[in-house]
C-alpha cells in the first residue's frame, strides 16, 4: 500500500505554498519594469540595482514549485475520482483559463496596438505545458502498472523512495536535470518567451520532471517528512548555489564577452542545483513547520490563481500610468505591488468567486448566507478541485 492510501484530505500548508508561488510571479513581473539588468513591457527610466539583484537572486523557483505541487494534487484527483473525471478536472482548470486568456489577451493587444489579431501564451505559457503533462503523467503510470503485472511499477515507487528520503536526493536530481539545461540555453536560464505557441521539447521534458515528481510524492506522502526533516539546510545549500551563479555571470559578463566552456558549465551546474535545492526545501519546509488555516489563508489560496491570471493587466497598466512621474524605482515597485494585489483581490470578491469563472478556476463556492440555509449547487458534472478541495466557505 502506498502513503497515497492513508494521506490526508488537506494539505494547508501547501495551498499557502501554491498561493505564495502565484502571488509571488506578479510581484515578480512588477519588478521587472524597475529592476536594473532586466527587460519587461514597460521600459521605466528609473532603474533599481537592488531590485535587480533581489529579481536575480529569488528567480527560477516558483514554476519549478508549481509544476511539483500540481503532479502532487494531480495524483490526489486521479487516486480518488478516476480517469474520467480526472481528464474533466484538468480540461476545466487548465484548458479552459488557458484559451481564455490567450483570446482575451490577443484581442485586447490588438485593439491597443492596431495589429492584427495574434494569439500568444505570453505568462499563460506554463498552462500549455501543464495540460498535456497531465495526461502524459497518468497514461504512463497507467502502462507501468500493467507492465509485467506491475513490478515495473513497484521498482519505480521502490527507487523513488530511496532517492527522496537520502540526502542526496537534491544533487541526483540536479544531475538528471542539468543536460536539458545545456542543451536548450548554457546560461541556466530554461523558459520560453510566450511568444508562440510551439513546445520547446527540452522545457516539456524539464517540466515533466517536476509534475512526475510531485505525482509520485502524493504516492509516498510519508516521504515528506524526510524533506522536513532537512528543509532548512537544503534552502541554505540552495541559496549559496544562488550565489556561486551570480559570481560566474558577473565573470563571464552581461554581453558573454568572459564566456569559457568551465564558466557555462558552472552556471548550468548552480542553477540546477540551486532549483532542486530550493524546491525541495520550500516542500519540506511547508510541510515540517509551516502551520497556517483559517478563512484568511484560504481566502488568498483561492484567489491566487485568478490573480496570476489577470495580474499582468494591472502591473502594466499602473507601470505605464507611472511613466514619467519622477518617484524613486522602489517606491513605484511598492505602488505597483499595492495597486495590483488590491485589484486582484476585489476583482476576484466581486466579479470571480461566486461566478462561473470561479467555477472554472477553484470549483463552486457558495455565500455565507447560502450555507445558512442549507442551499448546495452540483458542480456541473466535473470533479472537486484539488486547488479548491470541493470546499464551500466565506
Amino acid at each position: 500500500m502506498t502513503a497515497a492510501a492513508i494521506a490526508p484530505t488537506r494539505y494547508p500548508a501547501f495551498d499557502v505554498l501554491r498561493a505564495l508561488c502565484m502571488f509571488y510571479i506578479a510581484f515578480f513581473h512588477a519588478a521587472l519594469g524597475y529592476a536594473e539588468g532586466f527587460s519587461w513591457f514597460v521600459r521605466a527610466q528609473e532603474r533599481s540595482a537592488v531590485l535587480g539583484f533581489v529579481v536575480f537572486l529569488s528567480m527560477g523557483w516558483t514554476l519549478r514549485v508549481f509544476f511539483v505541487l500540481s503532479g502532487f494534487f494531480g495524483y490526489m484527483v486521479f487516486q480518488r475520482s478516476g480517469w474520467k473525471r480526472y481528464a474533466e478536472h484538468r480540461l476545466v482548470r487548465i484548458g479552459i483559463p488557458f484559451v481564455a486568456v490567450a483570446i482575451g489577451t490577443a484581442h485586447l493587444l490588438a485593439l491597443a496596438s492596431g495589429r492584427p489579431v495574434r494569439y500568444l501564451p505570453l505568462h499563460t505559457w506554463f498552462l500549455q505545458y501543464l495540460l498535456l503533462i497531465s495526461f502524459l503523467v497518468p497514461a504512463i503510470f497507467a502502462l507501468l502498472a500493467r507492465a509485467r503485472g506491475g513490478r515495473l511499477m513497484a521498482l519505480v515507487d521502490r527507487w523513488f523512495v530511496a532517492l527522496v528520503t537520502t540526502r542526496w536526493a537534491p544533487v541526483l536530481l540536479a544531475a538528471a536535470t542539468t543536460p536539458l539545461l545545456w542543451i536548450h540555453d548554457r546560461t541556466g536560464t530554461l523558459q520560453p518567451d510566450g511568444l508562440n505557441l510551439q513546445l520547446e521539447p527540452t522545457v516539456f521534458v524539464y517540466y515533466f520532471a517536476f509534475f512526475t515528481f510531485g505525482w509520485l510524492l502524493f504516492r509516498h506522502a510519508a516521504a515528506l517528512s524526510a524533506l522536513a526533516s532537512t528543509s532548512i539546510a537544503y534552502l541554505a545549500i540552495g541559496l549559496a548555489a544562488r550565489l556561486v551563479f551570480f559570481l560566474l555571470q558577473m565573470e563571464r559578463g552581461v554581453d558573454g564577452s568572459g564566456a569559457t566552456l568551465a564558466i557555462d558549465l558552472g552556471m548550468v551546474v548552480t542553477t540546477s542545483l540551486y532549483t532542486w535545492f530550493v524546491v525541495l526545501g520550500a516542500i519540506g519546509f511547508f510541510h515540517g513547520w509551516v502551520r497556517v488555516r483559517g478563512p484568511i489563508w484560504r481566502y488568498l489560496s483561492d484567489s491566487s490563481y485568478w490573480s496570476y491570471l489577470f495580474h499582468v493587466f494591472p502591473v502594466v497598466g499602473l507601470q505605464t500610468l507611472l511613466l514619467g512621474i519622477n518617484l524613486p524605482p522602489l517606491l513605484k515597485f511598492l505602488i505597483v505591488c499595492i495597486g495590483t494585489a488590491f485589484t486582484c483581490l476585489v476583482t476576484y470578491r466581486y466579479f470571480v468567486r461566486y461566478t462561473f469563472i470561479g467555477w472554472v478556476l477553484n470549483g463552486v463556492r457558495q455565500r455565507a448566507g447560502q450555507r445558512e440555509r442549507g442551499e448546495h449547487r452540483a458542480p456541473l458534472g466535473t470533479a472537486s478541485s484539488a486547488l479548491a478541495h470541493g470546499a464551500t466557505d466565506d
